[in-house]
């Protein structure tokens, strides 16, 4: 069969959707057949248009435009898109957060539609659905709501997500599947027992938005450790803390580019040799970072909050704590797994064992398949 593998991202590039475009694609080229791509979709002169409005609404009167998903950047999306799709004859179409680029298509092709959060589910969640007009929330809603309608299958990665498909658009329970994406890495580790010394632990922090990925718990939680007798080392990747930190056990890498052979050595570096990967994220739609920490058999404490709970098994694989959790709350649940015996090696264990049984792309692609056979989609 041939695929038409539409994004608005260029699938090809690593950083797209966090490599998550990419790993997608090559495990359909893999085992499902000849797969085009028709990406990067991007209608320059409207998407300019749109990103200009949204910066004005900002400024006045202080409200977000989702342009995103409007229904104008829809329709100019459909209108690339069909002209692509006539120039081969394709027998399906997958769409990885393609919401935007199906809603308003016109095709008897069958469609999979691949997300990772519903845009209801999103609302008063996420930074980006916050304080949206009123006609801009409407807009994105039935967009979402017409695209998932639109598929003959819809694809998410946690419970929380297919949950809000089915109870905020009512799609039937049948068309949703629920398939953990796997960790975005190129190598296969081997289980990894840690080197945790008595009296010290490790931390690794590793998010984009020092803020929003709970940053200021997580020093909170490292000083707490300090105070109670713990010699606490904490690695900062990702982003920088908004003041100088001049303390010898806190070392700030900030943004590590994974394309950059020496920088992705020296992260993954921190994550074979950390004791626990710690993230109090305010909000989460799924959490492919988790997926790699359990590759790297690493013990996760991080919110319990979104897609998480699919991945990371409270009290298992990790600590899952309310939102409303300070960094004195994360320190105990640390200090838990630091005293009682042999918890923290059978966290990693665990950790590891759910890496190898679900969190990769052979799973997620195996369980793919076979929803794709019982909704008749496979020739």
């Amino acid at each position: 069969m041939r695929i038409a593998y539409i994004t608005i991202e260029n699938p090809n590039h690593r950083h797209s959707w966090s490599g998550t475009n990419y790993y997608i694609l090559q495990s359909i080229r893999k085992h499902l057949g000849t797969t085009d791509t028709l990406g990067p979709v991007a209608p320059r002169i409207t998407l300019f248009f749109l990103k200009a409005l949204n910066q004005i609404s900002l400024r006045f009167p202080g409200k977000r435009f989702d342009y995103r998903h409007s229904v104008m950047l829809s329709k100019a999306c459909a209108k690339i898109i069909q002209q692509r799709l006539n120039r081969e004859k394709y027998d399906l179409i997958i769409a990885p957060t393609g919401n935007a680029l199906i809603a308003y298509l016109n095709t008897d092709i069958p469609i999979v539609y691949i997300g990772d959060r519903t845009v209801a589910g999103a609302f008063n969640y996420h930074e980006q659905f916050r304080n949206l007009f009123a006609f801009s929330e409407k807009q994105s809603r039935e967009t979402d709501k017409l695209a998932l309608e639109k598929a003959s299958l819809v694809s998410f990665p946690s419970h929380w997500a297919g949950d809000s498909a089915i109870k905020d658009y009512g799609l039937a329970p049948e068309k949703v599947a629920v398939i953990p994406f796997g960790a975005n890495l190129d190598e296969q580790p081997e289980f990894n027992p840690g080197t945790q010394k008595k009296g010290a632990v490790k931390l690794l922090f590793a998010g984009t938005n020092w803020k929003d990925k709970g940053g200021d718990i997580v020093l909170e939680a490292h000083a707490e450790l300090k105070r109670r007798g713990i010699a606490s080392t904490l690695i900062i990747c990702g982003s920088k803390p908004p003041v100088e930190i001049n303390e010898a056990d806190v070392i700030v890498e900030g943004f590590l580019n994974k394309d950059n052979p020496a920088e992705y050595k020296r992260l993954i570096d921190h994550f074979r040799t950390a004791d626990f990967f710690i993230l109090p994220t305010r909000y989460e739609a799924y959490g492919l970072v988790f997926c790699e920490s359990a590759a790297y058999s690493l013990p996760v404490i991080a919110t319990n909050t979104g897609g998480i709970p699919t991945i990371v098994k409270d009290g298992e694989t990790g600590f899952l704590l309310p939102l409303e959790a300070g960094g004195k709350a994360y320190a105990e649940k640390i200090i838990i797994a630091l005293e009682q015996p042999g918890l923290l090696e059978k966290m990693r264990r665990k950790s590891y064992e759910r890496y190898k049984e679900i969190l990769n792309w052979d799973h997620w692609i195996g369980e793919f398949k076979t929803r794709l056979e019982n909704a008749g989609l496979l020739k």
